[in-house]
């Protein structure tokens, strides 16, 4: 019997180490373990890209890696116009600063140097895509024609080629997914508001189903017409852990957060602030915290403990391999972990939750904006994962909060494993396995069917 044929679109995939290329190379990995399923996946070459090895293994089985190259020469040439035009702005606000006032100027000049920077950046990126969908569309001309097809945003380059394909091949069912939305608040150019909005709408109209995340991402997604929509969240794989030794450290009671801080949507300043007050109270010792740090944002990390005279307690280092990262988050007793709750952004979940409750290490979670009951706060709740500070709730989450690192802290002292019974059951339904059954169940009737015949969906 003829093997079902899927064909994954995503520019991000092994070994390019980006958070989009783990969700991607996982349904790939699990989809290609049925003796029925042949996988082929077009993406990204990865030549000026870091890379990721730790998802090495997961690609054994997978029938063809299309690897497609993008010509960075006019990429690299916006993007240093770009800077220019910051360094430009930079200056007019240090001489409009001498001309009317410090406050007067940062609300009329940034906000014009921000939307210049974000446009470019939007420029640069869509040239980017542009190159990208040009080289693709040379090879999925010559591939043979698949079952399925999923496509895996972001960026824009997947979508964009799944609908194109589609139009060639309207036979062909096509999944659109969609691991964040399109419009941002934080970071979409005002100019480009009602465009980014509209994408979906206009690009995905013929996908047969469209696939996201999380009920917030899905929301703003903006297509609530739709007939066909999943939600279907990000997940682990402990295949990831297997040889890291996962041993806590019995030197220093550890908070780790490893990523990037977005300034104007995450804030740990609370976890900062409960700690200086223990330290103050003389509950802590502030010579057995270590407060830890990886990611692109190590210069407003440290910031930010200094603000708090906790710099002598902080490790924090510039963006770290995915296995030292995880080997930090295993060596931790306390996992931190920063969301927002925000009107028109609901429901906002971050990969880095999903890859906590694989470490299986209790979690602060610090969620800010004006919305009371987050999804990162039901999560943690529904599977026992650990504890939640809302900005919207801060009087009563701050004690909270603050007892449940003074629990954790004395079973440090005690010499004793962290107090954490996590849902095993709710947990488990993360798990990439799961999840991947989950995507399966979405396909057409008849190929779900002949799926299933193997128990399990013949996913080990």
């Amino acid at each position: 019997m003829k093997q079902i044929k899927i064909l994954y679109i995503s520019e991000f995939f092994f070994p390019i180490n980006q958070v989009a290329s783990i969700r991607a190379t996982k349904f790939c990995k699990y989809l290609s373990q049925n003796p029925d399923i042949s996988v082929s996946v077009v993406c990204r070459s990865y030549e000026d890209m870091a890379t990721d090895f730790l998802l090495e293994k997961d690609v054994s089985k997978i029938s063809q890696i299309f690897r497609v190259s993008v010509n960075q020469y006019g990429v690299r040439l916006v993007s240093k116009l770009r800077l220019r035009v910051r360094a430009f702005f930079h200056l007019r606000d240090s001489q409009r600063i001498q001309k009317v006032g410090l406050e007067s100027s940062k609300k009329q000049s940034y906000s014009i140097k921000n939307e210049i920077g974000r446009l470019f950046r939007v420029f640069s990126d869509e040239l980017a895509c542009s190159a990208y969908i040009r080289n693709a569309k040379r090879v999925l001309r010559k591939s043979s024609v698949p079952d399925i097809i999923i496509s895996s945003y972001g960026p824009k380059s997947s979508p964009i080629l799944g609908g194109w394909y589609k139009k060639r091949h309207p036979e062909v069912y096509w999944i659109s997914d969609f691991r964040d939305p399109v419009y941002r608040g934080f970071s979409t150019p005002h100019l480009l508001v009602k465009r980014s909005i509209s994408y979906v709408q206009r690009v995905c109209k013929e996908a047969d189903v469209l696939t996201s995340v999380s009920q917030g991402c899905m929301d703003a997604l903006h297509f609530p017409s739709h007939p066909h929509k999943a939600v279907i969240y990000n997940g682990f794989d402990r295949d990831d852990i297997s040889l890291i030794e996962n041993t806590i450290s019995p030197l220093k009671f550890t908070l780790s957060y490893m990523g990037t801080i977005y300034k104007d949507r995450q804030d740990l300043s609370p976890i900062f602030m409960i700690l200086r007050e223990l330290i103050d109270e003389g509950i802590l010792d502030v010579e057995k915290v270590c407060i830890r740090y990886a990611g692109p944002s190590k210069m407003a990390f440290a910031s930010l403990s200094r603000r708090f005279g906790l710099d002598r307690c902080v490790e924090a280092f510039d963006t770290v391999p995915r296995a030292t990262s995880l080997k930090y988050q295993l060596e931790s007793h306390l996992l931190l972990l920063a969301s927002w709750n925000l009107k028109g952004e609901e429901g906002i979940i971050t990969g880095k939750l999903l890859e906590y409750m694989m470490i299986g290490r209790p979690i602060i979670g610090l969620v800010s904006g004006e919305l009371k009951d987050s999804a990162v706060k039901e999560m943690l709740r529904l599977g026992n994962l650990g504890v939640c500070y809302e900005q919207a709730n801060k009087e009563q989450d701050f004690s909270f909060v603050k007892h449940y690192v003074v629990e954790q802290y004395n079973q440090f002292i005690d010499g004793a494993q962290p107090k954490h019974k996590p849902n095993h059951d709710y947990v488990e339904q993360y798990n990439y396995q799961n999840l991947t059954k989950q995507l399966v169940s979405h396909f057409p009737k008849e190929i779900h069917q002949r799926i299933c015949k193997y128990g399990s969906v013949g996913i080990h």
